[in-house]
């Protein structure tokens, strides 16, 4: 009887105390805050081909904007997921890129591409997915217009021709390109065969290294102007320029690690003010009234349309004694 009975009392301070332990479980859960909600930014660019530096640029400097918003916000809003995808610099493999991003729930806006066939190519899809999208290439004036989740981080065509031919003025050169590296190359193979000293002033995509891959010792005296400082030159990118190299020592740097390391912060930004309650469609709004006066680009704000209101340009120069670039 005495056996039973102490059983029996074991028993039950056995079950008190599993009952004690289920309630400090219950509270310590109730105690326990809430993970903050997932959300995902999408990148598509070229990580393959003749353009993949393009892509490596812009991952590492959309990496680099990403782990400096964690460490300064210890308790965000938001875990946010950078996403990266291949284009191949290819109009088809962009659209099945972009339609693997357009199913992902947790995607609330998408950076791309830095070239404009692909970006014109995916812009009428991120708007039916209602997803807003940073376009880092030029976009015609009439797609952009009609699309309210769609923002031209970059200047439009008119206004990059503008600027290339007033460089052509200023540095009295006959001949601009905004084109193609391998239509670049092409093109000084053309001017120095005619037997002058003539050069030319190109666009953006004359500052891969794939372009003095091509053009060889036809680059050296070409100019080209890109629309966010190469921090291989730009003092005033210093800070960038050490952190990206802290952060990702040997790979490659260029003007669109600074462009896609803005880009993210603007959508860091735009998300850490949402607090919590953002949509696609919210954010597309909230991207509307940005109003970044102090970043690496210059001033950033979209007008009622979604341009770039005042793009910054920037004119280099190749010397190829050095293979370096020169500021002007």
């Amino acid at each position: 009887m005495k056996t039973l009975l102490s059983l029996y009392c074991k028993y039950n301070q056995v079950s008190r105390l599993l009952v004690l332990l289920l309630s400090l479980t219950a509270v310590s859960a109730a105690c326990t805050p809430a993970a903050p909600p997932l959300v995902k930014i999408g990148l598509i660019a070229p990580f393959s081909g003749r353009y993949q530096e393009i892509g490596y640029q812009a991952l590492y400097g959309a990496r680099l904007a990403l782990a400096e918003h964690n460490l300064a916000h210890l308790t965000p809003h938001y875990h946010v997921e950078l996403i990266a995808f291949d284009d191949r610099a290819h109009t088809g493999t962009a659209t099945e890129q972009a339609k693997k991003l357009m199913s992902d729930p947790n995607v609330v806006a998408v950076i791309g591409h830095w070239l404009e066939h692909t970006t014109v190519a995916t812009a009428p899809l991120f708007e039916i997915a209602q997803i807003p999208m940073l376009a880092t290439a030029t976009v015609p004036d009439e797609t952009l217009r009609n699309n309210n989740y769609l923002f031209r981080l970059y200047p439009n065509e008119d206004v990059l021709l503008h600027q290339l031919h007033t460089a052509a003025r200023t540095h009295f050169v006959e001949y601009t390109c905004n084109c193609s590296v391998t239509s670049g190359s092409q093109m000084l193979n053309y001017i120095k065969r005619s037997g002058t000293d003539a050069t030319a002033v190109g666009g953006p995509l004359w500052s891969l290294k794939e372009f003095i891959s091509l053009a060889g010792e036809n680059a050296n005296g070409s100019y080209f102007i890109t629309p966010a400082p190469h921090p291989l030159v730009s003092e005033h990118t210093s800070d960038f320029l050490r952190n990206y190299r802290k952060a990702f020592p040997g790979q490659n740097i260029g003007w669109v690690s600074v462009h896609a390391y803005e880009a993210t912060r603007i959508l860091l930004a735009t998300l850490e003010k949402s607090h919590g309650t953002t949509t696609s469609a919210h954010l597309a709004i909230s991207l509307s009234l940005t109003d970044s006066p102090s970043s690496l680009l210059g001033p950033v704000r979209f007008t009622q349309n979604g341009e770039w209101a005042t793009p910054n340009y920037h004119l280099y120069k190749w010397n190829s004694a050095t293979r370096s670039l020169t500021d002007n």
